[in-house]
């Protein structure tokens, strides 16, 4: 059996990665491995966030699909930015205020 595809959920501002909870079940039930990168969205520094994504894409392989929700959509975008070594799958960004949030 081959091995399932990874994805990584990044949660938004004062959410912890509960809420995407019926989203992570049903891509796994699609046979994709699901993890989350849960950190302080109000306490940890954007160095911090990034870095410790970088550690998770580092840690899944070059073939984790990334899915940012709300702030965690920047967050992807930002870490990828700052390090275009990283190589990841695709990226899909839910709600996330890219143009800004007005």
């Amino acid at each position: 059996m081959a091995d399932k595809v990874p994805v990584l959920f990044v949660h938004g501002l004062w959410m912890t990665g509960t809420e995407g909870l019926l989203l992570r079940q049903r891509l796994a039930a699609y046979g994709l491995s699901v993890d989350t990168l849960r950190y302080g969205s109000t306490s940890a520094s954007s160095a911090e966030v990034t870095g410790a994504l970088a550690q998770a894409i580092l840690a899944h392989g070059p073939a984790v699909r990334l899915v940012g929700h709300s702030l965690g959509g920047l967050v992807i975008l930002r870490c990828l930015a700052e390090r275009p070594e990283l190589a990841v799958g695709n990226v899909l960004l839910l709600g996330s205020p890219v143009n800004g949030s007005e």
